[in-house]
């Protein structure tokens, strides 16, 4: 643990009082790693652990390369809150000082294995932003021909992190809040592999660490595992709350990346079906209703960009029975050529989504 400095005499020159300065905030800093860790209830060492966040993460990053190990020796820490609130600062520290990137991102692959859901659900959301830092990290240092060790062992490490995310949403026991951000973790993994959100013109043929169409293939192993979710038999085990956010992220995906549009698609075109199909009694009623409540607005959203978009088109039939079947439409029957006039009339504006009779 570092220790605090002695002062070294007295001097009138700016030199000095800018020597004093980074004294004081590195001697202040040793006293907030100090209650952090011997403080003995938990909010006394969030507090302390807080305020030293703010000294060497936002006033003096400087300090970062002195306190971060201590600092991340917290992950063991027995209150949760301060784990939780550890998870948080390495989300801060790897996004705004990439520089110890390995580092945080070995501490979060820790806590997604923490005792504690809440820690494990702070660790998967925290993953997404730390993943796609690294990704650029990885793209932008890691051209070649010769590449720094320490780039390498930083992508290896965040290829892990993805792994270890990855695993959570197929795990048999796992807590819905988990499961519903290592979700949300897959849906930006699969949009940030196929160059979405971060720049991936940097990457050229032949970069030395990053292949586009590597991580492509990755994307399409990712998205088969939010399918894999999104089956009726696997929604039926799960909270609605997850249930919800895997449609959301199916339609997410579908939106920014149409050739998914054939496996996104007849998924959620399944789920309706079983939705209409099941009983939505007891205690399964709600979720039910939430359920087809966001089928209704994710198909509807299909079928009205099915004249813009190709990839939709061909599954309009099949868009408009689900939403009769689902209650969102009460009456349709038209011809190919008025299906703009269809959509005018689907009264969305208010609420009421009846297709008038078109012969």
């Amino acid at each position: 643990m570092p220790r605090a400095s002695r002062s070294g005499g007295a001097s009138g020159s700016g030199q000095s009082a800018a020597a004093s300065e980074s004294t004081w905030a590195r001697d202040q800093a040793v006293e907030l790693l100090n209650g952090a860790k011997l403080a003995t209830d938990a909010p006394a060492k969030t507090s302390s652990l807080k305020q030293l966040a703010e000294l060497v993460i936002r006033k003096d990053p400087s300090l970062l390369d002195e306190f971060l190990d201590p600092l991340l020796e917290l992950q063991v820490d027995p209150a949760v809150t301060v784990r939780k609130t550890l998870v948080g600062l390495c989300e801060e520290i790897a996004t705004g000082h990439p520089a110890h990137l390995p580092k945080c991102v070995a501490a979060l692959r820790t806590m997604l294995k923490d005792s504690a859901p809440a820690v494990v659900k702070q660790a998967a959301k925290a993953s997404g932003p730390v993943f796609r830092e690294a990704l650029i990290e990885a793209a932008t240092k890691g051209e070649g021909p010769r590449v720094p060790k320490e780039v390498t062992d930083m992508w290896n490490g965040a290829k892990a992190l993805k792994d270890d995310v990855r695993r959570l949403v197929l795990a048999d026991r796992v807590n819905d809040g988990v499961r519903l951000q290592a979700v949300k973790f897959l849906e930006l993994a699969v949009a940030l592999f196929h160059g979405v959100g971060w720049g991936a013109g940097i990457v050229r043929d032949g970069h030395a660490t990053v292949s586009m169409d590597t991580l492509a293939t990755e994307a399409d192993d990712l998205m088969g595992v939010l399918l894999e979710c999104l089956k009726p038999e696997t929604c039926a085990k799960q909270a609605g709350t997850v249930t919800l956010v895997m449609i959301g992220a199916a339609a997410s995906v579908m939106g920014k990346l149409p050739i998914y549009t054939d496996f996104a698609l007849p998924a959620l075109l399944e789920l309706a079906a079983a939705n209409v199909a099941g009983d939505a009694g007891d205690a399964k009623a709600s979720a039910t209703a939430s359920t087809a409540k966001e089928l209704r607005s994710t198909l509807l959203g299909a079928l009205k960009s099915s004249n813009e978009k190709r990839e939709i088109a061909e599954y309009k039939n099949e868009l408009v029975t689900a939403l009769q079947e689902l209650g969102a439409v009460r009456a349709i029957n038209y011809k190919t050529e008025d299906f703009e006039e269809v959509l005018t009339e689907l009264g969305l504006r208010d609420g009421i989504n009846v297709i008038h009779k078109f012969s």
